[in-house]
């Protein structure tokens, strides 16, 4: 962690114009000072459908009441999303040169393809059945693929292109599975089940930064092993995991790919854990690319509904949930309930009793370091903090005190030529949280990462800043009235370059990471 001086660069204000499209609340009326308190919210997405299986639109907030523990719960927002009836994507504005943003347009689900050969769904069928609906999707359908095995994978980040999709599939020809024998149900530390939530949780992290609903058609032979196995008790790690995906707006839909066969405790468990999470479970038939097309439109149209939970403690107990509509004949799914734990524990919590972890991440990453997780290549871009970046080469002279070089620049590269970059983030004051202290002090910290990458993948160089807000009553009023900047500078090597940069809320926790694409000159110009 490096010493961080802010540097007030006023005349980029005007700029950064549209810092205050993101910036989430006014300032203040009155002149004293604010804590900004985050108050829990609980969503719950509602799929309704007619006796025919066709999704209803243009229901009101009026027809809907739900229900947490019996007691009838006020609605604080409602939304329909759906091909007819959704309004059209927010556009951004158009930003001046050199300037990127996290802050991303609304635009329909995801709909994500996990392969989990964990549970045997990793099959040429399978594929075929992947393909054939990538093939069949309509234009603007956003879609993902990853993979459950010996690890956690992200065969394709989220994209509308069919080609790149089929391309990925195509190229899929030996079996992600783990090596025979490896995955024994009462094993310990490793077990199908530890394998199995471990990965989910990874996928969680993974999906948790795309806005929206995410789709996950979940193809495999069912999750048996969480739900009925004699040798370990999964119940509490299992729910917990639910209560992330709920966090995180993502709906299971569990999809046998065995095709016709007897009826057992696999589509039980499979039942289980599409009720579980509001999603609906396909087996029984060989058309799996219909099911999969069916899975996909039961997460088009919905309704997002929120509500204060009636208790804002994190008591630990689980909480159902309750939905009824004004309006005969209609079929409501939705999940049934949640635990009411908090979830920058549930983490900790899996960590210890899932015994092992598979995530491949910097030594550092860790759940007290959400962020360095974060800033890996291969993760969307989160958008739990908005935030804007100006980057463009350094044009002031170098600091004498700086060090030869900015960044842990890969030590393959060091006598490449270097050309120094500046990164100016704008976070809106009103997104940083602060604890009270004594005499009216208040304290806050934010975390500020860049992380370099070549066109394969590779880390470059990295660099990581932290800023602490030890303020007075009167400095926190100065604080929130504009925009906080910091100006980041590091050394890039020539070449085709994506840099990542992530800001993390040392108080929420809250953080955003955005991708800017760089080409870096051979020779490096003189300062």
């Amino acid at each position: 962690e490096e010493a961080m001086t802010r540097r007030t660069l006023a005349p980029l204000l005007t700029a950064l114009a549209f810092v205050s499209a993101i910036q989430a609340q006014p300032p203040a009326a009155s002149n004293a000072p604010t804590i900004h308190v985050y108050s829990r919210e609980t969503l719950v997405d509602v799929t309704v459908t007619d006796d025919k299986g066709n999704p209803v639109h243009s229901l009101k907030q009026a027809d809907f009441t739900i229900t947490e523990d019996g007691n009838r719960q006020p609605l604080r927002s409602f939304r329909e999303f759906g091909a007819d009836t959704a309004a059209a994507p927010r556009t951004l504005p158009k930003l001046p040169p050199n300037i990127f943003t996290n802050l991303q347009p609304a635009t329909g689900p995801l709909n994500v393809f996990l392969l989990d050969d964990v549970n045997g769904g990793d099959s040429a069928q399978a594929r075929w059945a992947v393909a054939s609906f990538i093939r069949k999707m309509a234009p603007g359908t956003r879609v993902a693929l990853l993979a459950l095995g010996f690890k956690f994978t992200v065969l394709q980040g989220p994209t509308t292109d069919p080609a790149l999709l089929l391309n990925v599939v195509n190229r899929l020809v030996d079996p992600l599975s783990v090596p025979p024998g490896l995955w024994d149900p009462c094993s310990v530390p490793i077990t199908i089940g530890n394998a199995t939530l471990d990965q989910l949780k990874q996928l969680t992290t993974y999906l948790s930064g795309i806005n929206g609903r995410k789709n996950v058609i979940w193809i495999g032979n069912g999750t048996s092993e969480l739900t009925s196995n004699g040798c370990q008790n999964w119940r509490k790690p299992l729910q917990q995991i639910y209560d992330l995906l709920a966090n995180a707006q993502i709906t299971l839909y569990p999809l046998d790919p065995s095709g016709v066969r007897r009826l057992d405790g696999t589509q039980l468990a499979m039942e289980a854990v599409a009720e579980a999470t509001g999603g609906v479970a396909f087996y029984e038939r060989n058309d799996l690319d219909t099911l999969m097309a069916k899975a996909a439109d039961s997460g088009t149209s919905y309704y997002t509904l929120s509500y204060k939970p009636h208790s804002l403690a994190y008591d630990g107990r689980y909480h159902a949930i309750g939905i009824q509509i004004d309006k005969p004949g209609l079929h409501l799914v939705y999940r049934k309930g949640y635990s009411a734990e908090d979830p920058q524990q549930i983490g900790r919590s899996l960590e210890n009793s899932l015994g092992f972890t598979t995530r491949e991440t910097k030594p550092s990453a860790s759940a007290a370091d959400p962020l360095s997780a974060a800033m890996a290549s291969v993760i969307p871009s989160a958008t739990q903090l908005l935030f804007d970046v100006r980057a463009e080469p350094a044009t002031t002279p170098s600091n004498p005190t700086d060090p030869p070089v900015l960044g842990a620049l890969n030590a393959k590269l060091t006598k490449a030529p270097l050309t120094r970059y500046s990164f100016l983030f704008a976070v809106p004051s009103s997104q940083i949280a602060f604890t009270g202290g004594e005499a009216g002090t208040y304290t806050g910290s934010l975390e500020f990462d860049l992380a370099a990458y070549d066109p394969d993948g590779r880390l470059v160089t990295i660099r990581s800043q932290t800023m602490k807000f030890p303020l007075t009553a009167d400095g926190y009023k100065k604080f929130i009235a504009t925009p906080f900047q910091l100006l980041q500078e590091i050394d890039l090597p020539p070449g085709q370059i994506t840099l990542r940069a992530g800001v993390l809320d040392g108080v929420s926790q809250k953080l955003g990471t955005l991708d800017i694409p760089l080409t870096v000159p051979k020779n490096p110009a003189q300062r």
